[in-house]
């Protein structure tokens, strides 16, 4: 005789829906949902939470439990639903962001290199001191100009995989620059080690 008084072995009506309870039978609430960050897996729920057998007490009309199991079931995927759509969410955000991210990087790139081309002496005059400093401007602003050449070429491809994937999905993307796919592992697959080799 178990702890709740049914017996699952030589009973003569044995408890319909009840099986052997292992350790992996007994997972709380938390298993499928912990707070609001969703940590459960598409696995199915464990029997006990779904077994109706003998152990309803005797007055319990069996269709108005099995209907609130159901109901409790259904509540547990449109949560499950819920914080999968909230994740998918997150992630077009933050591939949003970092699009955006990487447009800036061109955009800081440019300015640099027209900021170290203003900086020129207008005027040639044979003192070390500005032809030295015209050396340096110019030279820092060749370097962001690479840099700013490169970003665009990363910044194109990213663009154009994203549309493609747009195209693939067929979904609109959520913001109007595009919320396809991201483009951190295009700047940060060789872009990082170039501007490394630079300075």
């Amino acid at each position: 005789m178990g702890e709740l008084g049914i017996d699952l072995k030589g009973s003569n009506s044995p408890a319909k829906g009840l099986k052997e309870l292992k350790d992996g039978d007994v997972k709380n609430l938390r298993d499928f949902i912990d707070g609001n960050n969703y940590s459960g897996s598409a696995g199915e729920l464990p029997w006990i939470w779904r077994a109706v057998g003998n152990v309803l007490p005797p007055d319990a009309a069996t269709t108005d439990v099995k209907r609130a199991i159901r109901d409790w079931e259904q509540e547990v995927l449109r949560l499950t639903w819920v914080h999968a759509r909230s994740a998918r969410d997150r992630w077009w955000e933050e591939q949003a962001l970092l699009y955006e991210e990487l447009r800036r990087i061109v955009a800081t790139f440019e300015h640099f290199e027209l900021s170290w081309r203003s900086r020129q002496p207008n005027v040639a005059l044979a003192s070390s001191a500005h032809s030295g400093f015209r050396a340096y401007s110019l030279k820092k602003a060749a370097i962001f100009q690479r840099l700013a050449k490169e970003a665009r070429i990363k910044f194109s491809l990213v663009e154009a995989h994203q549309k493609g994937a747009a195209k693939a999905l067929e979904f609109t993307p959520l913001v109007a620059t595009g919320a396809g796919i991201s483009g951190e592992a295009v700047l940060l697959g060789t872009m990082g080690t170039e501007i490394e080799e630079i300075y």
